[in-house]
């Protein structure tokens, strides 16, 4: 079933090889360091499976399984002998992160041992897939990659700066003006229903000031209403092609933008 860890299954057994395989790669090569709390216990879980099958099945099933998969964060976060570490390539047309949740001996320090060893590794692949001119001006470097403990960047997240508290005045400010010109805006067409009714004639148009401008500007029940259902007017409808135009530009620039940030950042999917 599935969170079961207490028994691992093929798919774990093939994550784990794998993962075994590049880290006795990298450690025979010198990249990595044969001391300390993380490699001592990296290496009796490779060389343990029965033993750990536990942390294994938990390790397995809570990281990333695919590019920019972040895993079953609050999962691993939650048990006492895992820690949750986010990798990352930068500067690479399309972001790469994944979710590595990993034993609580293991930090980020240690894992950018690992750097080296990723950059040389994939330049090789690069290379061998032939696609190294085709994307990259060059090289893959160990600048380029990242491990970063979840914990630690979420405390320096939760803490507010300059930029963030001006960004949430900017935002209070436009949302204000749009509920006090809707509102006006209500008043207004209250009063043109309450003189249609009883039959006086509308008033003739005043030269609106800035102030009133401003507001107009706001409506949210007029630029809703513009938005997607304008006509021309008089019922001309030589320029409604238009319309047309603007749909399919409307739509185009959605589907650009979730492509984008489907492609640019971490996805989270409970079901994998």
């Amino acid at each position: 079933p599935i969170g079961d860890t207490s028994v691992l299954d093929d798919v774990s057994l093939i994550y784990i090889n794998k993962a075994k395989s590049f880290f006795e790669d990298a450690t025979n090569k010198g990249y990595v360091k044969q001391e300390g709390t993380c490699f001592n216990r990296l290496q009796n879980i490779f060389n343990n499976f029965e033993q750990n099958s536990g942390i294994i099945g938990r390790m397995v099933y809570f990281s990333g399984k695919d590019v920019n998969d972040l895993g079953r964060f609050k999962e691993c976060r939650s048990s006492n002998d895992t820690r949750y570490i986010v990798f990352s390539v930068n500067g690479l047309p399309m972001g790469i992160y994944l979710a590595m949740c990993v034993p609580t001996e293991c930090t980020e320090e240690y894992f950018s041992q690992f750097k080296p060893y990723l950059a040389s590794f994939g330049n090789k692949v690069l290379d061998e897939l032939n696609i190294q001119q085709a994307y990259f001006e060059e090289e893959l470097t160990p600048e380029r990659f990242d491990f970063f403990d979840s914990a630690k960047r979420n405390s320096e997240v939760q803490t507010l700066r300059a930029g963030h508290y001006i960004t949430i005045l900017i935002m209070i400010f436009l949302i204000t003006s749009v509920i006090v010109s809707t509102i006006i805006e209500l008043i207004e067409r209250s009063k043109k229903t309450a003189r249609e009714k009883a039959g006086i004639p509308e008033p003739e148009p005043k030269p609106k000031n800035c102030l009133q401008k401003y507001f107009t500007s706001f409506y949210l029940l007029e630029n809703t209403s513009k938005l997607f259902f304008a006509r021309s007017k008089d019922g001309d409808k030589n320029l409604e092609i238009l319309n047309g135009v603007r749909v399919l530009s409307m739509a185009w620039v959605i589907l650009g933008h979730t492509y984008y940030y489907a492609m640019r950042t971490a996805l989270h999917n409970p079901l994998v």
